[in-house]
């Protein structure tokens, strides 16, 4: 087996095993023999699980920073800024959802592991969560510039919805809706609430 193939056969055990049993509990003999190779081998190349852990998650949030979140949220935004606001975060929204329900055990690893580990976390809020502030503030700044939003601060605007839409998908998964596509009411409803509150406009 070639040295870059031997390694690539580490990554892709370990973020099956990780997002299975977690990083505590997986132990670096069965990353080995899951990728075939000697438990030895994984110490050639990583020092320490620590050192394994933090390149499998750079390289999870390297490619999901732009091929999986950001570049399609900007295509998204882009190509239907002409339609309906509501319309636009529906679509937006959905198409996240299948893109969570697809890569879910590796998201899974990620959202557990910035929890315990600082210099994840940090990665993960720059690739990722930074730059999506950044598209959907531009989206929000082009609604308050067209009298379509209220002027709020867009990076507060943002931060709800990123927050509501996250929230709405864990819930999900702690309740064991393993499918997080489908439900397209639910969607309609969490635009509604996020574009228009909860109060009745008592003057229609």
């Amino acid at each position: 087996m070639a040295k870059e193939n031997k390694e690539e056969k580490i990554l892709e055990s370990a973020i099956v095993l990780f997002s299975k049993k977690g990083f505590s509990a997986t132990t670096t003999s069965e990353i080995a023999k899951d990728a075939g190779v000697a438990e030895g081998t994984v110490f050639r190349y990583y020092k320490t699980k620590k050192h394994l852990l933090i390149r499998v998650m750079s390289k999870l949030i390297e490619v999901m920073s732009e091929e999986l979140i950001a570049n399609p949220v900007g295509e998204i935004l882009k190509k239907n800024k002409d339609k309906d606001d509501a319309d636009i975060l529906k679509m937006l929204l959905m198409d996240r959802l299948e893109m969570f329900n697809k890569y879910w055990d590796i998201i899974q690893v990620i959202i557990t592991e910035i929890q315990f580990h600082k210099d994840i976390r940090e990665s993960f809020f720059v690739n990722v969560v930074f730059k999506v502030k950044d598209v959907l503030g531009g989206f929000i700044e082009s609604g308050i510039a067209k009298g379509r939003f209220k002027n709020f601060d867009s990076i507060v605007v943002s931060r709800a919805l990123l927050g509501s839409f996250m929230a709405y998908i864990i819930q999900k998964k702690i309740m064991g809706e393993n499918k997080l596509i489908g439900n397209e009411q639910e969607v309609d409803e969490m635009i509604e609430l996020f574009l228009n509150g909860l109060a009745v406009n008592k003057m229609q």
